[in-house]
């Protein structure tokens, strides 16, 4: 499942460029990127083995809100987990075996590179390199380099998914030029701005923590008796650390327009009043295991 190719054209006269640090030498740069991907325990592309509850998110549905399923789903929604195994074939380079850094594709079958492995190949007078040296699909007999391609999408999708694969390369370009004493070329100037502005973009206060991540609850939550007037919007998707104290401020913002009467209302599931510090992962695991989503609870406001 190659990506479609994407960026700018490769020319010939890149090469000074596309032999940096990685290309030099006797293969250090690939044999030091190899090392790194083999010490994390991930297999190559052949295969083989391979926050406190003080702040919620609340998302409020009606009846007849689109995409509401009230259906066979988990109470606690979990995200999927993928193996490296199966995806490492996409995001490798079969000449070097390690993660992909400066994706190039040959558009004719669509196999990406890292820019200096085929670079290296390419420059290769001892060997046919007009062939792609995975498929050996003809690329071009006369320039082979005019129909590279960077595939910008493909290595964005590799640094995601390896965790500091992308600061670890960095790093290794910055000790490259520095131990020769030669100033940054403008590609890794930019890496560098880039990095800086996610940095601080990453930036976030901790009281501002909203629990995103969390895994989610559906509640919905009608009144006990028929004197008080239901609510607009009485389901609910929150984090599963949120408390019952929680939903009470925050029925109470809807109600009397001010949290700090949250203490007049009472939460009840099947007619018993809920503890203040039940979470509503707890309340899911003891309460409603075994019971089809949304959590059903009532609330009923005291007179005092």
């Amino acid at each position: 499942m190659p990506a479609s190719p994407s960026g700018t054209s490769v020319g010939k006269g890149d090469s000074s460029k596309v032999a940096g640090p990685r290309a030099s030498g006797s293969g250090a740069g690939v044999r030091q990127r190899k090392s790194t991907a083999t010490s994390r325990s991930r297999p190559s592309a052949s295969g083989g083995g391979g926050g406190g509850p003080s702040a919620g998110v609340w998302r409020f549905y009606t009846e007849d809100s689109p995409g509401l399923k009230v259906g066979p789903v988990p109470v606690l929604m979990r995200e999927k987990k993928i193996h490296y195994k199966d995806i490492n074939v996409f995001i490798t380079c079969s000449l070097c075996n390690g993660y992909l850094i400066d994706a190039a594709t040959i558009p004719e079958c669509l196999h990406t590179f890292c820019k200096t492995c085929i670079a290296a190949y390419l420059d290769n007078d001892e060997e046919d390199n007009t062939r792609c040296p995975k498929c050996d699909s003809v690329i071009d007999h006369v320039n082979p380099w005019r129909v590279l391609v960077f595939d910008r999408t493909l290595q964005s999708i590799a640094y995601k998914l390896v965790p500091d694969l992308y600061k670890e390369e960095i790093e290794r370009q910055i000790a490259y030029y520095k131990e020769r004493d030669l100033p940054y070329p403008p590609s890794l100037v930019e890496k560098l701005q880039e990095k800086r502005d996610e940095e601080e973009q990453q930036t976030i206060p901790s009281n501002s923590d909203l629990h995103i991540y969390d895994d989610q609850v559906a509640i919905c939550i009608e009144t006990k008796t028929k004197d008080l007037q239901p609510l607009p919007r009485k389901f609910i998707i929150c984090s599963s650390n949120a408390t019952v104290t929680h939903l009470k401020k925050l029925l109470a913002k809807m109600i009397f327009q001010d949290p700090c009467q949250y203490r007049k209302i009472d939460i009840y599931l099947d007619d018993q009043i809920l503890g203040k510090d039940h979470t509503m992962r707890f309340i899911s695991l003891t309460k409603w295991r075994h019971k089809m989503p949304p959590i059903c609870l009532t609330y009923d406001v005291s007179s005092d």
